[in-house]
């Protein structure tokens, strides 16, 4: 009886363990589909010297590459990986490259979107800016100087998992850079601000991007500018996408003065200025002191409280 107990045992154990390893098969088949992963993609980018990698000379702006810089690519709303740029020589072109996940609907014909900089929240935002200078390495031009290209894919190599694609990457700027300095009555020197805070009249100004399901959408308002440091001159700098380009706009200040003081102004911008990729100053922009007037309640009657 023990023997025939260990034979019933043994058979069942068996029979678990089929079981199992048919679990585990077929587990480890649904976990692990077609790989989308490493696919190469190389192409050359131009892009104009409006934006990019920034450094200011003079009253001008001058844009181009530098190694490392990352290019997020987009198929549709989703992204498939950055691409890293190798400078060129002028240096602005660069040849990017990188591996980038491949979906099963992307083939020839596909359109993809190339944004810089592929930042690594992977954020289209012109919100949390600190005015500072444009440098090659500071915030206005690694985090804020957005600019697009678009690229149709010729090709799918599957043997060597390479994207091919149609012609250059020619990217196009997003925005505009503005510089302001506030004086009050507009003269004198330019204050010293904590922060400013700009709102348009056309209520077009772009705090951030997201795409929707069909196309990015932007959320428009205020922007508000916090200052890191004491620049020189007191002008500050800011990246601005402003989505009317076509009536004139009336920019309204609000400021707060590194004494702590309250100062307003505006700033009427022509259309002729509007749009992208352009490098705009108002260096002696008017703002006045806002004065607070002392609140006064009167008391009619007596009311009893204890």
């Amino acid at each position: 009886m023990k023997s025939n107990k260990i034979y019933i045992f043994a058979a069942l154990l068996g029979i678990a363990l089929v079981g199992c390893q048919k679990v585990e098969e077929q587990a480890t088949t649904d976990n692990n589909p077609i790989d989308k992963n490493g696919w190469k993609i190389t192409v050359k980018a131009s892009k104009e010297i409006d934006t990019k990698a920034l450094a200011l000379d003079g009253t001008t702006l001058k844009g181009y590459w530098k190694d490392g810089e990352k290019v997020s690519v987009y198929f549709g709303g989703t992204l498939l990986g950055t691409l890293e740029a190798t400078v060129g020589s002028p240096n602005t072109s660069a040849t990017l490259s990188g591996e980038i996940e491949k979906p099963e609907e992307l083939g020839e014909s596909s359109s993809l979107m190339l944004l810089f900089p592929g930042r690594l929240d992977e954020k289209w935002t012109y919100m949390d800016q600190d005015g500072s200078e444009p440098t090659e390495a500071g915030e206005l031009s690694t985090g804020f100087d957005y600019a697009t290209a678009s690229l149709s894919v010729s090709s799918i190599d599957a043997g060597n998992k390479k994207i091919v694609t149609t012609g250059d990457a020619a990217f196009a700027s997003q925005q505009s850079v503005y510089r302001f300095g506030f004086k009050v009555g507009g003269a004198g020197e330019a204050i010293a601000v904590k922060s400013f805070t700009i709102s348009s009249n056309r209520n077009q100004i772009v705090r951030e991007r997201t795409y929707n399901g069909s196309t990015w959408a932007s959320e428009v308002g205020s922007l508000t500018v916090t200052s890191a440091s004491d620049p020189s001159g007191n002008i500050y700098y800011v990246s601005l996408r402003n989505e009317n380009i076509t009536l004139d706009d009336t920019y309204s200040f609000s400021v707060v003065g590194k004494d702590n003081a309250l100062y307003e102004g505006s700033k009427v911008i022509e259309s002729s200025n509007l749009g992208n990729g352009k490098f705009l100053g108002a260096k002696s922009l008017s703002v006045s002191a806002k004065v607070l007037a002392p609140r006064v309640e009167t008391i009619s009657e007596e009311v009893e409280v204890l």
